[in-house]
C-alpha cells in the first residue's frame, strides 16, 4: 500500500513489389508484381480488380506529402525520406499480464519463447510496460517501486521480470514504459504541483536506473502519463523531464500524449521549439485513421499506435486481424510502430 492514497490512473482506457503514385489528387497503391520471377505463381490472382489498386482515404495524402513517396523493389535499402518501422509490440499493463507470472515454469516459459523469440510465433519487436503506482490501472493495480520517497524497491512486481525475459529471448528488443498514475507521496505539501513535479521526475529517473543497474540495460521509450488530456501543466513537466534525462547520461527518448491529439497540443507544437524538441514520438491510441493535423506530420515526428485493440486469441480471427492492424496504421497515416493491449 502507498505511503497515502495513490494519484489515480486515467480512464482507460517472392518479394512483392510495390509502388505509391499520385494520381489526380489521391493516392493509389499499386501491386505490381508478386512474383519473384516467371515461373513462381502469384500469390493473389491479378484479374482481382480490388487487390491491384487501392485508393488510400484523403487524409493519407498528408503522410505522403510529409514522408515522400517510396519505391519498394524488394532490394533497396531504407530510403532518407522512408518511414523506419519501429516494429510491432505488445503492452502489459492494469494487472493484464498478473496471471503469467504464476504459471508453471514449463508453459510459462512456452509462452515467452511463443511472444519474444525472433522468427518465432509473434516475434514482438516491441515490449511496453506499465511503471507500477500503487494505484487501481485496469484489471488491478500494479505495484510500485517507491511506495515512499525512501523506499527503492527494483525487483518488486513483476514488470521488471518481463522486461528480463523479454530482453533475454530478443536483445534487440525495444522497450517502452509508462505511469498510469503515481503513489500520493509525490504531491505532498513539500511538491504540490502533483503528477507535475520534480518529485516524479526524480521517481521516474529511479525506475529507469532500477532497469539500468540490475538488467544492463536501458529503456528505449517513456511516455507522459497514461490517457491524461493534455494540459499546458505538461508543457515545463515534458522539458524538465527531458534535461533530466540527458543529465543523467540517459539515452531514453520520450513519447508525447499517449492518448488523443487536441488543438492545444497542436498550438504548442507548433509554437514552443523546446517543448516540440524534447520528445521523438506522438503516440496514439486507437487511431482507427489517419489524424486530421497536417501540423502533426509536419512536425517531424515519428507516429505510433501506442496503444491498440487486442484480438481472439485465434490465427483466422486474431492474426489476421493483427497483421491488417500493422498495415493499415503504416498506410493510413505513417504509424511506424502498433503496440496491441
Amino acid at each position: 500500500a502507498s505511503e497515502r492514497a495513490a494519484i489515480p490512473a486515467s480512464p482507460s482506457s517472392g518479394v512483392a513489389s510495390d509502388k505509391l503514385v499520385q494520381r489526380s489528387g489521391h493516392v493509389q497503391r499499386h501491386i505490381v508484381d508478386f512474383a519473384e520471377n516467371d515461373e513462381d505463381a502469384p500469390l493473389l490472382p491479378s484479374s482481382a480488380p480490388n487487390l491491384t489498386a487501392w485508393t488510400l482515404p484523403p487524409a493519407a495524402e498528408g503522410v505522403v506529402q510529409a514522408f515522400g513517396i517510396v519505391s519498394l523493389d524488394g532490394t533497396s535499402s531504407v530510403m532518407d525520406n522512408a518511414t523506419k518501422y519501429d516494429g510491432h509490440g505488445a503492452l502489459s499493463a492494469g494487472a493484464s499480464s498478473r496471471l503469467l507470472w504464476d504459471y508453471s515454469e514449463l508453459q510459462r516459459t512456452e509462452i515467452l519463447d511463443l511472444l519474444f523469440k525472433p522468427r518465432f510465433g509473434a516475434s514482438l519487436q516491441m515490449l511496453k510496460v506499465e511503471i507500477g503506482g500503487d494505484t487501481q490501472s485496469t484489471d488491478g493495480a500494479e505495484a510500485s517501486h517507491m511506495h515512499s520517497s525512501d523506499d527503492l524497491d527494483c525487483e518488486r512486481g513483476y514488470e521488471f521480470w518481463l522486461l528480463r525475459e523479454a530482453k533475454k529471448r530478443n536483445p534487440a528488443l525495444l522497450t517502452s514504459a509508462l505511469a498510469w498514475g503515481a503513489p500520493g507521496w509525490i504531491s505532498d505539501a513539500e511538491f504540490p504541483k502533483g503528477y507535475y513535479s520534480e518529485a516524479n521526475i526524480q521517481y521516474h529517473l529511479k525506475w529507469l536506473h532500477c532497469v539500468q543497474s540490475t538488467m544492463g540495460f536501458e529503456i528505449d521509450y517513456l511516455g507522459i502519463w497514461n490517457e491524461r488530456r493534455f494540459e499546458l501543466a505538461q508543457v515545463p513537466y515534458v522539458k524538465t523531464l527531458a534535461r533530466a534525462l540527458r543529465s543523467h547520461n540517459l539515452t531514453t527518448q520520450l513519447v508525447a500524449l499517449d492518448g488523443w491529439i487536441t488543438e492545444e497540443f497542436l498550438h504548442v507544437l507548433q509554437s514552443d521549439h523546446e517543448f516540440a524538441d524534447s520528445f521523438e514520438v506522438v503516440g496514439l491510441h486507437y487511431p482507427c485513421s489517419a489524424p486530421n493535423a497536417p501540423e502533426l506530420f509536419s512536425a517531424g515526428k515519428k507516429l505510433w499506435a501506442s496503444e491498440e485493440v487486442s484480438t481472439p486469441a485465434a490465427w483466422e480471427a486474431g492474426g489476421g486481424c493483427l497483421g491488417r492492424l500493422n498495415n493499415q496504421n503504416f498506410l493510413r497515416f505513417g504509424s511506424s510502430s502498433t503496440t496491441v493491449w
